[in-house]
């Protein structure tokens, strides 16, 4: 088989992409390896794996795996997943062809509202941002229409009009979240692809990325604060990578809780280089002594080896451990019952009431949702223990 031209743009592809087989495996083709463009058949399988490079869009690492993964059996919602992360012009492009949208710049909303939609009928319920840091920069419709043409026209945008193109999106996004009752998170902090030499040689997002030290107090606070004068505040779950951060999020959350749910803007677990003992230990420390450790959403998994499912008992006993020094130095009751009410929330209660979907806002002014909706948001929400961790100020 002759490879295509090596021309066109370069795009970037994901390295390392884990796809879930069929249920039942056992109709359909093979599943196999995808390795510069060639399928390596190793037995039916539930993953598939493919190593993917940076490579000019117009190889068989671009549209011929496409197709590849078409003859598989995999379908257009696959697919689409792939090309999302491949290039932002095929991304619109698909993005209009499924959602049945008009591809015109004040519609990029709408057509991502359809597929919002398709995720929210499949049973998703839950959304997540990795980013460097929140922007919420002052913009009009006009302008983010004027940007997205300039975007599409493969013209320079400068730096405030991508702040401004990326709050326009973040917000839009954040109020089809509330009026799904959907929880947001947000994973603020991590500085990528610092080598350059690995990013040619590998691609991006390969192991060489570090903690990076920007501003976060500003942006998150004007995005909660522009959503939360309105009713259109989601349950939301901040994550910060940088330590120096923790005091900020922990002191965030009080800004924005409404009374609606029980711990309704989190602060989400250490994360990445943060995991481990030192990170933990700070993470919760932070949050016990400026926020309510007792309504802590606990601790999460996002990966797909079941090795790291092992965090969670970790976790758990550095919780313990915690507790159990408090106990010992008199800073909190040594109440059994209290204090494993308040673990066993903490590792799951508090997650699943978290997670679970709110109720859909009242349509109206404001999109403000009726007394009767708060009430039952509450139910959903509550949690078995009461917040009396000795070290924790009342809210």
């Amino acid at each position: 088989m002759e490879s295509k031209p090596v021309s066109g743009p370069r795009v970037r592809i994901t390295r390392v992409l884990l796809l879930r087989w069929p249920p039942g495996g056992t109709a359909g083709p093979t599943a196999g390896m995808v390795h510069d463009g060639q399928l390596v058949e190793h037995g039916r399988a539930e993953l598939v794996a493919l190593d993917w490079r940076q490579r000019p869009l117009g190889s068989r690492l671009g549209e011929d795996v496409l197709d590849l993964l078409g003859g598989m059996g995999f379908g257009d919602d696959l697919l689409e997943a792939v090309i999302a992360d491949t290039a932002p012009d095929l991304w619109v492009d698909k993005l209009q062809a499924v959602s049945g949208v008009a591809n015109q710049p004040s519609t990029l909303p709408g057509r991502a509202k359809k597929r919002h939609d398709f995720f929210h009928q499949v049973g998703c319920r839950v959304s997540d941002h990795g980013l460097e840091q929140i922007v919420a920069e002052p913009h009009t419709a006009k302008q983010i229409e004027d940007i997205f043409a300039k975007a599409r026209a493969k013209r320079a945008l400068a730096p405030v009009e991508r702040d401004q193109f990326r709050s326009a999106m973040l917000y839009e996004l954040a109020i089809m979240d509330h009026a799904r009752g959907w929880t947001q998170q947000f994973h603020l902090g991590a500085m990528r692809n610092n080598s350059t030499r690995v990013m040619r040689t590998l691609g991006p997002d390969t192991g060489f990325d570090s903690i990076g030290d920007y501003p976060q107090a500003a942006g998150l606070a004007r995005l909660l604060d522009r959503l939360d004068s309105t009713n259109q505040l989601c349950k939301t779950i901040i994550y910060n990578l940088n330590p120096a951060d923790n005091e900020v999020i922990a002191t965030m959350l009080g800004n924005f809780q409404d009374g609606s749910c029980p711990g309704k803007i989190q602060f989400g677990a250490a994360w990445w280089f943060m995991d481990q003992k030192d990170g933990m230990e700070r993470q919760m420390n932070a949050l016990s002594a400026l926020g309510l450790l007792s309504r802590f959403v606990g601790m999460l998994t996002d990966s797909r080896s079941f090795l790291s499912y092992s965090r969670h008992e970790y976790f758990r006993r550095l919780l313990c451990n915690l507790l159990g020094n408090d106990v010992e130095n008199g800073l909190i009751p040594g109440d059994m019952d209290l204090l494993g009410n308040m673990v066993r929330d903490i590792c799951f209660a508090t997650r699943a009431s978290t997670l679970a979907s709110s109720p859909r806002p009242r349509s109206g002014a404001g999109n403000s949702m009726a007394a009767g909706a708060v009430v039952a948001r509450e139910d959903e929400c509550k949690t078995v223990s009461q917040p009396l961790d000795g070290k924790e100020v009342s809210a």
